[in-house]
């Protein structure tokens, strides 16, 4: 007997949650060698290069999370004689550095605290004092603290000193403008199931097409080898290996719905327009914020536990998923925090409905806020 799940609105940073259209466009199948599958692989590509303003550039779509496309990025895209520069400021810094560990390529890094933003006078004494850094890699939107970090500033240093930038973009793509082309990274990396709203299934990376043609022997992986999926898809415009059909066609979906939607700009003022609602909201609720506002990103919001010895995560999370609204945990390591999606398909209506079930949680809990 199938189990009827509860109906629930995610305030998570991905998966999150979708449109009845995007949903409704799954309910077609597709065959991964259909002539009008390969015409929408084809579409969402030039698509994809064009939302990232990338003209000189390929996309190549992967199965699989975001992770798998920056592994995929990592072993390709750097030989013998790389050896990149990661800036961490968050977890999604450090699983840069756990890939290239695992993956066996040199790596520098430079560490700065999570509720703190890049220094550029430390990197920029780091690189001259190593003239064989060759990359630079870090995490736009680190989605364990909310932090934004400073890419246009990153991608200016990495041109002054011709270093190769590889961006993790995967809670930022499709939700904040990212000019590829001007910013001249190397590559840029994200996910179906972040900004663009679609769902799960897959990853893709935008490369520069100059620098990917140069890479065949780089990758020790099969599955994960970007230069071998590039050339299959120039074989005969198919994936090597079996593809997520349903993932692609719901993103084809979501970004006609982004388009109509009036592009990133506008959905980037949905997105604050949660962000402020929320943020207002909580911090009536008695919440404090973890990151100074000059450092939040629209994506997602940390927040302090309550000092109240009554409040208890657990309990206070699984009260709010009963009442149909999902939250994140905290992930950042020097303090209690829990975090609040801004992204996905919801507005600030959404956000205002998830403040009363709030407001109702702490009442349950005893809980006397502001």
């Amino acid at each position: 007997m199938f189990h009827k799940f509860k109906k629930k609105t995610l305030f998570t940073p991905g998966p999150l949650s979708t449109s009845y259209k995007t949903k409704k466009s799954t309910l077609i199948d597709l065959g991964s060698r259909d002539v009008e599958f390969i015409k929408i692989n084809k579409l969402l590509s030039a698509e994809l290069l064009k939302i990232g303003k990338a003209k000189d550039y390929l996309c190549i779509p992967l199965q699989g999370s975001g992770t798998f496309g920056l592994e995929s990025i990592l072993s390709t895209l750097l030989n013998k004689k790389s050896n990149i520069l990661i800036i961490s400021n968050g977890i999604y810094g450090d699983r840069l550095v756990k890939i290239c560990r695992k993956i066996k390529k040199k790596f520098h890094l430079i560490k700065f605290n999570e509720n703190k933003s890049f220094s550029k006078v430390k990197i920029e004494r780091h690189i001259k004092k190593n003239k064989s850094i060759t990359h630079i890699g870090l995490v736009h939107c680190e989605t364990s603290s909310g932090i934004l970090n400073p890419l246009e500033e990153m991608a200016l240093l990495s041109k002054k000193y011709k270093k190769k930038l590889i961006v993790d973009a995967m809670s930022s793509f499709g939700g904040i403008n990212i000019n590829i082309q001007k910013n001249n990274l190397e590559a840029l990396v994200s996910s179906a199931n972040k900004c663009l709203e679609g769902i799960p299934g897959f990853c893709f990376c935008i490369v520069k097409k100059k620098s990917l043609s140069k890479c065949k022997e780089n990758s020790s992986s099969l599955a994960l080898d970007l230069y071998g999926q590039w050339q299959g898809f120039l074989k005969n415009n198919q994936w090597r290996f079996t593809p997520p059909t349903h993932s692609i066609i719901a993103l084809f979906s979501a970004i006609e719905q982004l388009k109509k939607e009036g592009g990133v700009n506008k959905r980037n003022k949905r997105y604050k327009k949660n962000y402020l609602t929320l943020v207002k909201g909580m911090e009536k609720l008695g919440f404090d914020t973890y990151l100074k506002a000059n450092l939040r990103s629209p994506i997602i919001v940390s927040f302090k536990f309550l000092k109240d010895t009554k409040f208890n995560f657990i309990s206070f999370y699984k009260e709010l998923s009963n009442l149909g609204f999902l939250i994140y945990p905290g992930t950042t390591t020097k303090e209690k925090t829990f975090r609040i999606g801004c992204i996905g398909n919801i507005n600030s209506k959404n956000i205002n409905l998830l403040l009363k079930a709030i407001q109702k949680t702490l009442l349950k809990m005893k809980i006397r806020y502001l």
